[in-house]
């Protein structure tokens, strides 16, 4: 069985995802409210939309009416991060006492050092790895949501597209399960940001925790989910050391990134030792110890299991290539965690380049 305190941590991570999507669900019913609006007030101006000032007409109170609807839910997201990075507080100093032996007690940080973090760290999720803050995450959703949908309205209109047609772009078709309109992305945006931020919360407050403990915390140890649906960029970091200060992207390192930190403790006052995380792998549920990195776990699977995580190349190469899954590991990404190409990936291991060269 593994390490209560590492079990406590894991499920605590499933914990907060489940927060995350709760908050994300909340929208359902006001998705379906405003799918309905928009069918009926297109339908009401007949079959075709008959002048731009009527289109001017019809983007004007469907801006107003989606934006009341997405600023609504704009707004509690906010409030649900602000609540979570107040718990979070608390149960991340207690867990670290878990962590750590009888002789040390953690210092709890304020809960206003943990918000004013998680508002000011940049969050390394945006275009090509860029940075984006928390508050413009969040606060671009209603404003990126409703231009969608009016701007296919405009775009119906000089396409010379039927009412229903525009209606069906923006709210789907009950024959496809109205998942061909766009509305349905907006669901899924709402669950990625609402997920995304509430990672970047907890495990942001966990450096200001272990910041605040500095006696008993060196670092930070980047640790992803063994199982087959963990990112390149989280499998290449998994394992990862960072001393506190370092400068080094924190997770989460992509939408919906299940990938977190862990405390990296001094020896004499490191209490889980010998901790184990659960994994899922070709036969199924397992736990194994927290020291064994992603690549290390992958080595054990068999073929097909491998290829479905790496895909065909890879996965040969993994096999086959003469490198260890450290070596491996350094090939697939760059410092920052960035993925690379096969082509990139050769470049950088000669024995990758020898093997493809090879035409194995």
């Amino acid at each position: 069985m593994p390490n209560p305190s590492v079990d406590a941590n894991a499920r605590h991570q499933l914990y907060v995802e489940r927060l995350a999507a709760t908050n994300a669900n909340t929208l359902n019913p006001e998705l379906k409210a405003l799918a309905a609006y928009v069918r009926a007030r297109l339908a009401a101006e007949g079959s075709t939309i008959p002048s731009k000032r009527v289109m001017r007409e019809i983007i004007r109170d469907v801006k107003a009416k989606f934006s009341r609807t997405y600023d609504k839910w704009q707004n509690q997201t906010g409030k649900f991060l602000n609540g979570l990075a107040d718990y979070e507080t608390q149960f991340q100093t207690t867990l670290l006492d878990k962590e750590t032996t009888d002789d040390f007690t953690p210092v709890k940080p304020t809960n206003k050092s943990a918000k004013d973090s998680a508002k000011n760290t940049p969050l390394t999720v945006g275009a090509n790895g860029g940075a984006v803050a928390l508050n413009t995450m969040v606060g671009n959703f209603s404003k990126t949501e409703t231009k969608k949908a009016t701007a296919l309205i405009e775009a119906g209109f000089y396409n010379g597209s039927s009412t229903s047609e525009i209606a069906a772009s923006i709210a789907g078709t009950r024959k496809n399960r109205f998942k061909d309109g766009i509305m349905v992305n907006t669901k899924s945006n709402a669950t990625a940001i609402s997920k995304t931020g509430a990672s970047h919360v907890s495990n942001n407050t966990k450096g200001i925790v272990y910041d605040e403990n500095e006696r008993a915390v060196k670092g930070w140890i980047v640790t992803a989910v063994l199982d087959n649906r963990t990112s390149k960029i989280c499998r290449g970091l998994d394992g990862t050391r960072v001393a506190r200060g370092e400068d080094f992207k924190e997770p989460p390192y992509h939408f919906n990134c299940r990938t977190v930190k862990r405390p990296w403790l001094r020896e004499d006052l490191d209490a889980i030792k010998g901790a184990e995380r659960e994994t899922i792998g070709a036969s199924g549920e397992e736990f194994e110890g927290t020291g064994k990195q992603y690549y290390t776990w992958l080595k054990e699977q068999p073929a097909w299991f491998q290829d479905d995580i790496l895909g065909g190349t890879e996965g040969k190469i993994f096999r086959n290539a003469g490198l260890t899954p450290q070596q491996f590991k350094t090939a697939t990404i760059k410092r920052d965690g960035t993925p690379l190409t096969i082509d990139e990936m050769a470049q950088k291991d000669s024995k990758i380049a020898e093997y493809l060269a090879d035409g194995k």
